[in-house]
């Protein structure tokens, strides 16, 4: 019988057919990096113990490293997005930013961003847009469920001059016009509010698309 990467060769078909497809653990890397959902497979992968990983990935695991920084492993054999991956690495930097980082196999995987995008007041803006806003927060007469007031939150577009104005102040801790800032471009997207960040970013050096949030 003939292997199936001879026979994928000889008939032409897609070797992903035969790869493990790490998408649906990873989807929250689209879901605007949202960390509360990143959480649940970044502590799988980071907890120490490899068998924590679904058994339906671990055919793809050629090696399992984990130290208290980091966790890192590596893989064959496995796609994300649509794209070969050859790594995925979880931890910290310097203690006080939260990671979650994809290798890939090949430089073309920068085409994959259409399908990394956040929304602002309803509407999907798709990474590769450049576009900024300013971030309002503001207390409302409502109280949520733990008994707190709920934040309305107003994005203001701004030009690219207002945003260096407003990234200097809020870096600075100074008056800033705005409470957050929140930034769409070229390689990813960034929301930064000068304490506390969450961001995405493509590395078309290092092949890798990243979620970051310092805590």
């Amino acid at each position: 019988m003939l292997k199936p990467i001879l026979m994928a060769g000889l008939l032409g078909v897609n070797l992903s057919a035969w790869a493990v497809d790490w998408t649906p653990y990873l989807k929250s890397m689209q879901n605007e990096c949202d960390f509360s959902i990143i959480n649940v497979p970044t502590k799988t992968l980071g907890d120490g113990n490899k068998t924590n990983i679904p058994k339906s990935l671990q055919p793809s695991i050629v090696s399992y490293a984990h130290t208290d920084e980091k966790t890192d492993v590596r893989l064959k054999n496995a796609t994300a997005f649509g794209q070969p991956i050859t790594r995925v690495v979880t931890g910290y930097l310097n203690g006080d930013t939260f990671f979650l980082t994809v290798h890939f196999a090949n430089a073309n995987f920068t085409q994959i961003k259409p399908q990394f995008s956040i929304d602002v007041d309803g509407k999907s803006y798709v990474v590769g847009t450049k576009q900024a806003w300013g971030v309002t927060y503001t207390e409302t007469d409502q109280i949520d469920e733990d008994g707190e007031p709920v934040i309305d939150t107003s994005y203001t577009p701004i030009s690219q001059q207002q945003k260096q104005q407003v990234q200097r102040h809020l870096s600075n801790d100074g008056q800033a016009a705005f409470d957050a800032l929140l930034e769409i471009h070229e390689n990813g997207w960034r929301y930064d509010t000068g304490k506390v960040f969450t961001s995405l970013s493509f590395d078309g050096k290092n092949n890798s698309l990243s979620c970051h949030q310092s805590i």
